[in-house]
């Protein structure tokens, strides 16, 4: 019987409000009007059934308006009448066919109503006023008020059982919404990254498609425009070209602008200079990077030619870097790195390939954003990375920093990764520490000086030990380097006697050299970094210079060259017979010995031997023809003192107590505390807290104890091995010493017991012969 409910918007038909004056007149009309329009909708779903109702209001409302003009009840009468069916009608459109069928029988029971009094005026009323008066009565009126009460609880009730139901249906839906929520939010938290990382594209090459600076033109400026200022920094080269950067103020800008004024000698040709300027600036022009600086203007005048940059700030990369807390600059090389690995990429494919520029440390720098700049395209050495011009990879530019097998790119996530702030990530950060601070500087010693040890703890100004990380070696490394360039490594432990035999054919026609290097990373340097700002306070408080800058010693290394004293000549008589055996000349290198009371090392013993005899060096020198020469040195790693003395403030960020001084950070871990020389005594003692007893062995076994005196590695060496004998035969007497001492009380001890039962005895057979 019911239709599908009509689309909302469709067949919404309201009575037009009259005009003023005209209300008593035509609000009937409005009414006949409306009515009959529903008749005509009645023929439509989804209310079918309203065409017989809304009929006989139609004729209704006509009688009223036949006979009611200018008569306020039964305006209002046919104002009722009108409204029920209004109120029937708005209600079905607004919900549909599950309101249709609460409506039928009010309808129904309306128009039959509605037909019994259109009989009854038809039939028994013929006078007008018969009519008028039948209309207006009470009984009319109410009848029609209560039918349209009973549609505005219908209406009412319908709307409270609407809203209860969608209610419910609202809470069970909740959970299925929720989870489909739930599930759409991780699906794009996961993707989140690739559209930024893949809108970060599309935006540089955008911003790359434009020219010069990305929201300007570059302008061609004359020298009149340009007002010079102080010197940024010293005069460079760029092929033949010199220049010089300057700050300087521009007319058409008010903000300060860096100047790069070329110059060139007065004897070379002025039109092949203009044209290189030419090039460079236009390959400055062209390149469109964040990275990159960008040209504001170019004066092309040949006294002046000068290209002015954006931005008004120029720090030098190195200043920057010295000047960084140890919470800042970590997140500072991360950021580095991927800016590094943006510019690369870009140069790589922007970038011709005949371009093979290195660049100078001034062409780096930062600006008043702290953002990295760099002043042309070229292969950059930037703190620990290099990036080239043709190659995308970024690597460090020497292998100290990575020990270990791992990526760059790993390694970068690894310290992001620290940047949690737990606990267990301190190694992480640590590990950010060890790689971005600077390569250990190579410092050769003189032939009277004995190295120390790694781990030992210098100061700048005169290289003054003031302490040590007490850690037991790991091993010794020999690499030699023999004929044509082959190589051969051997380690040995640092607490075994090693000795390696090599044989030097053709000895004073071929260079050879020996590399015997100690060297130990198993906690050392997170040991120095833990504790080198409690280390920093304690010079200080002893009266070394305040801005001392301390220095760990992270590999000590000896160098053995054997080299021919002149030109080949191949009639000379060594040469004869070592090309008969080649092996007539050999070496025997055995390991250096550590004092571990002074830190220092001795150096290696080298053993020559002439066939199966041994030989001095200066035999050796004269026999076969060769220069014999043995150079030390130290791997010295400085770290800079605003880095080290911040190292407590980032160890605060991981939980750990700065009070302590870094003892937590290394119980925590397992790494040895660090001990201090007492100037007054030479003796070792804990940098925190007292004085240990005999310098304290450490407590996992892997370390030597401090205190004992040294035994040498050369105990097994053979005949002829010289160094480091002093200090065994002083630890060795020393040690007898000792022993004869025990012995010594040990033996009175006896004497007294044997004298003593030696009585006993003779008076007890006294007694027995009595």
């Amino acid at each position: 019987m019911f239709g599908s409910a009509v689309p909302a918007g469709k067949l919404t038909l309201s009575p037009p409000p009259p005009p003023p004056g005209c209300q008593e007149i035509r609000i009937s009309g409005a009414w006949i009007q409306f009515a009959k329009l529903t008749v005509a909708a009645g023929e439509m779903t989804p209310f079918p059934y309203i065409k017989g109702v809304t009929g006989c209001i139609a004729m209704i409302v006509e009688i009223v308006e036949l006979v009611g003009k200018n008569n306020e009840d039964l305006q209002d009468l046919a104002e009722s009448i009108g409204m029920t069916i209004r109120i029937i009608r708005e209600t079905v459109e607004a919900h549909g066919d599950t309101s249709v069928t609460r409506f039928h029988d009010v309808c129904v029971e309306l128009q039959k109503y509605l037909e019994s009094l259109i009989a009854e005026l038809n039939i028994t009323r013929c006078k007008l006023k018969s009519k008028k008066r039948f209309l207006t009565t009470k009984k009319v009126s109410g009848v029609i008020d209560g039918y349209k009460q009973r549609v505005n609880d219908i209406k009412a009730d319908y709307l409270v059982l609407v809203t209860t139901n969608s209610r419910l249906a609202m809470s069970e839906m909740q959970d299925a919404l929720s989870a489909t929520i739930t599930q759409a939010m991780e699906t794009a938290i996961c993707s989140l990254s690739e559209i930024q990382r893949a809108h970060a594209a599309q935006m540089c090459e955008k911003f790359q498609d434009l020219k010069g600076y990305y929201k300007r033109q570059v302008r061609e400026l004359f020298p009149g425009d340009i007002y010079i200022g102080k010197l940024v920094s010293p005069s460079r080269h760029d092929s033949a070209l010199e220049y010089q950067d300057r700050y300087c103020t521009v007319e058409c800008s008010s903000t300060a602008k860096i100047i790069r004024v070329y110059q060139h000698p007065t004897d070379t040709n002025e039109e092949a200079i203009l044209k290189q300027f030419n090039e460079v600036a236009n390959a400055l022009i062209n390149i469109k990077h964040p990275n990159i600086a960008q040209i504001f203007g170019i004066c092309r005048s040949p006294n002046f030619p000068a290209i002015i940059f954006h931005g008004s700030t120029q720090i030098p990369f190195n200043d920057y870097e010295c000047n960084l807390t140890a919470k800042q600059i970590i997140p500072f090389y991360i950021q580095l790195y991927y800016d590094l690995k943006s510019l690369s990429e870009y140069l790589s494919r922007h970038v011709p390939h005949n371009s093979h520029s290195m660049a100078d440390e001034h062409d780096v720098y930062l600006n008043e954003h702290g953002q990295i700049v760099m002043t042309v395209a070229a292969t950059y050495v930037i703190g620990v990375f290099i990036t080239h011009i043709h190659e995308a990879p970024i690597r460090y530019w020497f292998d100290w920093q990575s020990p270990i097998e791992e990526s760059l790119p790993s390694q970068i996530n690894r310290w992001s990764s620290s940047l949690t702030l737990q606990k267990d990530s301190l190694c992480n950060a640590y590990d950010a520490i060890k790689c971005i601070t600077e390569i250990p500087a190579p410092q050769t010693l003189g032939p009277q000086d004995t190295p120390y040890a790694p781990g030992s703890v210098l100061t700048s100004h005169g290289g003054t030990l003031v302490g040590k990380v007490p850690i037991m070696l790991d091993e010794w490394v020999v690499k030699w380097i023999g004929e044509n360039g082959g190589t051969t490594t051997t380690l040995f432990s640092s607490t075994s006697n090693g000795i390696i035999m090599v044989p030097l054919p053709y000895a004073s026609t071929q260079f050879y050299s020996a590399d015997i290097c100690l060297h130990s990373f198993d906690g050392m340097l997170d040991s120095w970094i833990a504790q080198a700002s409690q280390l920093q306070s304690c010079i200080c408080s002893r009266g070394h210079i305040d801005n001392d800058r301390l220095s760990l010693i992270v590999y000590t290394e000896f160098c053995l060259h054997v080299s021919p004293e002149r030109d080949c000549d191949p009639f000379h008589l060594c040469n004869t017979f070592m090309a008969e055996d080649h092996h007539m000349l050999s070496v025997s290198i055995t390991t250096p010995s550590i004092d571990y009371l002074t830190n220092k090392v001795s150096q290696p013993v080298f053993t020559w031997y002439d066939t199966d005899s041994e030989i001095s060096p200066v035999e050796v020198e004269q026999v076969f023809g060769v220069k014999l020469d043995v150079s030390e040195y130290l791997g010295i790693l400085p770290m800079s003192k605003i880095l080290l003395t911040t190292i407590s403030e980032l160890n605060a960020d991981y939980g750990f107590d700065p009070a302590c001084g870094g003892t937590d950070i290394c119980k925590y871990f397992g790494w040895p505390l660090m001990e201090i020389l007492n100037d007054s005594t030479g003796d070792w003692i804990p940098l925190h807290g007292t004085v240990s007893e005999s310098a304290s062995v450490m407590s996992d076994g892997r370390y030597q104890t401090l205190s004992e005196v040294t035994i040498s590695p050369l105990e097994n060496a053979p005949e002829g091995e010289h160094a480091g004998k002093a200090s065994t035969t002083t630890g060795i007497a020393t040690a007898a010493q000792t022993i004869d001492q025990k012995l010594k009380h040990g033996s009175q001890a006896f004497i007294i017991m044997f004298i003593v039962i030696s009585a006993i005895l003779l008076s007890f057979v006294v007694q027995t012969y009595m």
